[in-house]
């Protein structure tokens, strides 16, 4: 874990250097709400949440700013939304048998999984008009 740690640290250092402060702070806001997720908090949106983070910082690196364009600002929005969703509902299936397989979340599963297809298609629509 330690050395994992120091790689991505290094990543984030060396992207900050090259595109500006801003993608450390969503490196840090996503790397906290994903170990908040993992061993204090464990509550299932709390990754999905820090996938919205670090998706902003990806687009922030490939832009090298946060003025961008209304089109892309819509991208940025829909592929966000997909990353919280698909991640929303991947924890909440990993740990479907810590809920005993309960039908109400397996339901709630496959809903998300349909909601964050739906932000997929559009931001993929957005890319091609």
């Amino acid at each position: 874990m330690v050395s994992s740690a120091i790689f991505l640290l290094g990543i984030a250092i060396y992207l900050s250097i090259q595109r500006g402060w801003p993608v450390f702070i969503f490196a840090v806001i996503g790397a906290v709400l994903c170990v908040y997720a993992e061993g204090f908090l464990h509550h299932d949106s709390q990754m999905a949440f820090a996938a919205i983070f670090l998706v902003i910082g990806g687009f922030y690196v490939q832009a090298g700013t946060l003025e961008l364009n209304f089109r892309i600002w819509l991208s940025v929005i829909s592929m966000s939304l997909f990353a919280f969703f698909a991640q929303y509902d991947w924890i909440i299936f990993y740990r479907l048998d810590d809920y005993k397989y309960d039908k109400h979340m397996k339901n709630r599963s496959i809903l998300l999984t349909k909601l964050s297809i739906i932000f997929l298609i559009l931001y993929f629509l957005i890319a091609y008009i």
